[in-house]
This record gives structure tokens, sequence and C-alpha cells, in this order.
């Protein structure tokens, strides 16, 4: 007579909570890299349109909803602020993204009279 040293069904056992936490790990995985996406690209639209001074709609955001834009292009700065919320996956949880970007305008002939007069002083 053979001595098992498993019960018959412990693998199915072990298997079946390996998978499980595997399978978490991976959608808690994926729904970060969503969130940090979106997030980033959120970023780099407000950082554009307060640099270009020119308003755009960012699309094609995945899980990206109900995007507000708050724009103020002055004659100093330009200030803009996105807010939306980043789609979660159980039970309709929605984790709210704000991005704030500045931008001082500059004033290129300013900058390139004052780069004349270094210039001109330093020889």
């Amino acid at each position: 007579m053979e001595k098992r040293f498993f019960k018959q069904g412990s693998f199915t056992v072990e298997a079946t909570v390996v998978m499980g936490m595997t399978l978490l790990s991976l959608g808690l995985i994926l729904f970060l890299c969503s969130f940090v996406h979106g997030r980033a690209c959120l970023t780099a639209s407000a950082y554009e349109q307060a640099y270009t001074g020119r308003e755009q709609t960012p699309a094609g955001l995945f899980g990206i909803r109900n995007v507000e834009k708050s724009i103020s292009f002055g004659a100093d700065e330009n200030i803009v602020e996105l807010k939306c919320e980043c789609a979660g996956g159980w039970g309709g949880f929605r984790q709210p993204i704000q991005v704030e970007a500045k931008r001082k305008k500059q004033k290129p002939v300013t900058l390139i009279r004052k780069i004349q007069a270094v210039k001109q002083i330093t020889g």
C-alpha cells in the first residue's frame, strides 16, 4: 500500500487560490495602468493648451468620463484646469482626476531685445 503525500483534490484547491489571486492582481494592475495613462494624457493636454493658448478637447482616452474644463487665457499667464473621472471596474466606482497647468506668457520680442543688448554689452 502506497502512502500518498497529498490527498486527492488538494492541487485543485491550490490552483483555485493561486488563479484567484493572479486574476485579482492582474485586474488591479490594469486599472492602475488605465488611471496613470489617463492622468498623463490629461496633464499633457492641459500643458499643451496652456502653452499654445489654444483650446482643444482631449478625446479618445480609455476609461475617462465627464471631462470638465476651466480655461483662463489672461494677459500674463494661461491657466488650464481639467477635471474628470476615471472609470473603475466594479460597483460603479470612479476615481476623480484633477489636473492644473499654468504657463507664464513669454514675450519673444522683449526676450530677443534683451539678448541683443547683452550681446552688445559683452562685445
